[in-house]
């Protein structure tokens, strides 16, 4: 879990390229790709989900 300009969003923290992305899990979402301009803010890991996610 992050803010990223001042906007929640839970995806994965990753380097692409030499660049820092956040990648969701859904594929129908897109990469974000950081620029120098973006604040980021981690909150915390999620490391567990009580919702049916739908994954089979």
């Amino acid at each position: 879990m992050a803010s990223l300009n001042s906007e929640p969003v839970c995806k994965r923290f990753h380097l692409q390229d030499g660049k820092v992305c956040l990648a969701p899990e859904n594929d129908s979402y897109a990469t974000t790709e950081l620029s120098d301009e973006d604040e980021l803010v981690i909150w915390g890991v999620v490391q567990y989900s009580v919702r049916d996610h739908g994954r089979g």
